[in-house]
């Protein structure tokens, strides 16, 4: 069994790599069948035995580390569009956001009650919602954009491509490893604090730290860097996970307030 799936991933990158090469020559049906092949070998990377089972939702705590202070916050999301995320400094809480049926809200630390909010970083809590629980091959048939612009190698891992157009418009690139087709970098321009500055620049994500939980696959270590700098500016790790979770169990109200931080330990 081994033999044969490692005959068919020779097979696979041998395809794509006659296939990248018709693609400079504008073969948009070799294209399509090569990026098919890629979120295949992705989603069974990423869902393993689970390929057919949709993720509905997921709650996680993520310790968040920049050059002079270090954040804990409890994120939840829900694949009808609901997300929430509470952020703490110590035992405070000094930052909650998210999205209702109501919109988008944020409710900082020290005002009496959320307020629904219109800026930059109302795109990033959506696209997190995308990326945090649907794999790259699910995302096509929810009116987002996936195609193959080609293959490269950096620090010495050789990636193919994506271009990911979200419906809003949205652009990033993600890195699918040869090996073990898994994303492990993904390149765009946004903001680092959208609803704080604005201003975009270039931001390499960099993903490793892979773990398992609940069938899902996923990194739970993510570091950017502005692109030509090897010095993070923010890294996320994720101290725990789940998935599937009852929505009653996720807190998301914008009333909601919590007791205190997410137990990291």
């Amino acid at each position: 069994m081994k033999f044969a799936t490692c005959l068919r991933q020779l097979c696979l990158a041998c395809l794509l790599a006659i296939g990248i090469a018709a693609c400079t020559s504008g073969d948009s049906a070799v294209q399509e069948v090569l990026v098919s092949e890629i979120l295949e070998m992705n989603l069974k990377a990423v869902r393993g035995d689970a390929q057919d089972s949709d993720v509905r939702s997921t709650d996680k705590t993520v310790r968040i580390s920049e050059a002079d202070y270090t954040l804990v916050g409890r994120y939840r999301a829900v694949g009808t569009g609901l997300m929430r995320i509470d952020v703490f400094a110590g035992d405070k809480r000094v930052f909650s956001e998210g999205k209702d049926e109501n919109g988008v809200w944020e409710w900082p630390g020290g005002q009496d009650e959320p307020a629904n909010v219109d800026h930059e970083g109302v795109g990033a809590l959506e696209h997190g919602i995308e990326f945090n629980l649907f794999a790259l091959a699910e995302l096509p048939d929810r009116g987002h954009n996936v195609n193959l612009v080609g293959k490269e190698v950096i620090r010495e891992t050789s990636y193919y491509v994506l271009k990911i157009t979200l419906a809003d418009g949205f652009e990033t690139y993600k890195y699918v490893n040869e090996e073990t087709w898994l994303v492990d970098m993904s390149r765009n321009v946004r903001a680092l604090h959208p609803g704080i500055d604005p201003t975009e620049t270039d931001i390499e994500t960099r993903f490793d730290q892979w773990e398992r939980v609940d069938g899902v696959l996923f990194a739970s270590r993510s570091r950017d860097f502005v692109q030509g700098s090897d010095t993070p500016t923010q890294t996320g790790l994720v101290v725990a996970s789940t998935y599937d979770v009852p929505l009653a169990d996720l807190d998301l109200d914008r009333t909601y307030v919590p007791d205190g931080p997410p137990i990291t330990n």
